[in-house]
């Protein structure tokens, strides 16, 4: 499975409110078993994405709603995604 790095979308103040991440897979049944992956590791930590894919990507974006922005749960998180690789 191909990836690139974390996205660190800001708002227009430059305060950091979304890490985005896409891995490209190679057919939808690699998208669909990666999200289950990353479903598993999520419901460990509590802490959930927001999830889209398809017939050859995923999308995974990081934002901790109670605190309004990116945490360090969002970057636990991201580490963990990508152990999954």
């Amino acid at each position: 499975m191909a990836d690139s790095s974390w996205e660190e979308l800001k708002d227009d103040q430059g305060q950091l409110r979304t890490l985005r991440r896409q891995y490209e897979t190679k057919n939808f049944d690699e998208s669909l078993a990666f999200v289950n992956e990353i479903a598993k590791v999520a419901d460990e930590m509590q802490h959930h994405p927001a999830i889209s894919f398809g017939w050859d990507y995923v999308w995974v974006m990081l934002y901790t709603h109670s605190a309004d922005t990116v945490t360090d749960k969002d970057h636990e998180l991201a580490d963990a995604i990508d152990s999954i690789i």
